[in-house]
């Protein structure tokens, strides 16, 4: 008999901690199923997969930005790479159905807008699409949800959505296009949706990780290779170890000849070298870049290493 109780004691404890363990996987089952509707995340279909330089050179990628594609539909054309978003400011209007198309110039990176269900990875080679109704106007932030260099934390954007009635004014006047990012040859707005993720918006860029433009860019306009140097590294990129104001960089820098044309380049140039307080440090004969003198230099379709080659052959004094 006291076997017997013995027995049904032991069987009592081991059907308790079974329960207790189907409850945990339960719950643990609840938690990724949460997760998975919550953060939902895209990874583009089994198609022909292509290479960058096709994709970017393609129809669909010569006109980043928003796009009416039909009644109360929106396409939004993006590109991601180290570490930014082209555009990395977007307007779209509430109640339409917003299509994002990505792709990426160089390494796997994510699109997530924490707060809805858009949460897609971004494939080099590939086309990645998502879309989404927003419902209500405001502002939401989109960001990469890949790890992707040490620039990672600042690759981000924002998306704006605004009601219909007025987006619907903006694009009457021109500017519901515009508004998807920097299209227009405007210095501040291009670098902002470029450039200001590394070296931020302040010009000071982040010590040991991406080297600042204020105090220095004016180092290279003194020369006609210095200023050529500039030109080359914006359109083709730069790769390698460099020396700014006594410390040491070594990062990469995306190439931009295939997203920004001559006028752009032009102008992003000539805003960084006066802007941060750069303008009193040039040189007096220094002229603004121009569309034509950047259509120069893109014909020499350089790599990131010799460009890097070419900085090295310049005298700066810091």
């Amino acid at each position: 008999m006291a076997e017997a109780d013995e027995y049904s004691s032991f069987s009592r404890y081991e059907r308790r901690w079974f329960l207790i363990g189907v409850a945990l996987l339960l719950a643990f089952l609840g938690i990724m199923w949460w997760l998975t509707m919550e953060h939902r995340q895209i990874i583009p279909g089994p198609t022909k997969a292509s290479t960058p330089k096709k994709i970017l050179n393609s129809s669909l990628f010569q006109h980043l930005g928003v796009s009416k594609v039909g009644d109360h539909h929106y396409r939004v054309v993006m590109t991601a790479q180290d570490f930014s978003y082209s555009p990395s400011t977007i307007k779209v209007p509430a109640g339409s159905k917003i299509s994002f198309v990505i792709t990426s110039r160089d390494v796997i990176h994510g699109f997530q807008v924490p707060g809805a269900l858009v949460n897609l990875e971004v494939i080099p080679g590939r086309i990645g699409r998502v879309s989404h109704v927003f419902t209500r106007p405001g502002t939401y932030n989109f960001e990469c949800n890949q790890y992707c260099g040490v620039g990672h934390p600042y690759m981000r954007g924002h998306l704006t959505v605004v009601p219909a009635k007025q987006f619907q004014l903006a694009s009457a006047s021109g500017g519901g296009q515009a508004s998807g990012g920097a299209t227009a040859a405007n210095g501040k707005s291009i670098f902002d949706g470029h450039c200001a993720a590394c070296h931020q918006q302040s010009g000071s860029g982040l010590p040991g990780t991406f080297p600042p433009l204020a105090g220095h860019l004016p180092n290279f306009v003194g020369t006609q290779q210095g200023r050529q140097y500039l030109m080359e590294a914006v359109l083709f990129g730069l790769d390698g170890k460099i020396q700014v104001k006594g410390q040491t960089y070594n990062g990469h820098m995306p190439a931009w000849d295939s997203s920004l044309d001559n006028k752009q380049v032009a102008a992003v140039l000539n805003y960084a070298l006066t802007a941060w307080g750069n303008k009193k440090a040039l040189p007096k004969q220094f002229s603004k870049y121009t569309a034509s003198e950047v259509a120069a230099v893109r014909k020499r379709q350089l790599k990131p290493s010799q460009v890097h080659q070419d900085r090295s052959q310049l005298k700066l004094s810091h």
